[in-house]
């Protein structure tokens, strides 16, 4: 049982160090890329639109 609970917290230590960072970063840079792709989106909306205006700048 010891063992068991050795091997959980070393799981967890590793998912706390190395993984829950990594993933967060990858996160935000898909949420980044996302964003930028939307932004261009509108832009491409309101050329064809014939505004010249764009609602987000």
């Amino acid at each position: 049982m010891a063992a068991e609970c050795e091997r959980t917290r070393q799981r967890v230590r590793a998912l706390r160090r190395h993984w829950i960072p990594r993933l967060t970063t990858e996160l935000a840079a898909t949420n980044l890329t996302l964003e930028q792709a939307e932004h261009e989106e509108s832009i491409r909306r309101c050329w064809a639109a014939g505004t010249r205006d764009h609602p987000l700048a």
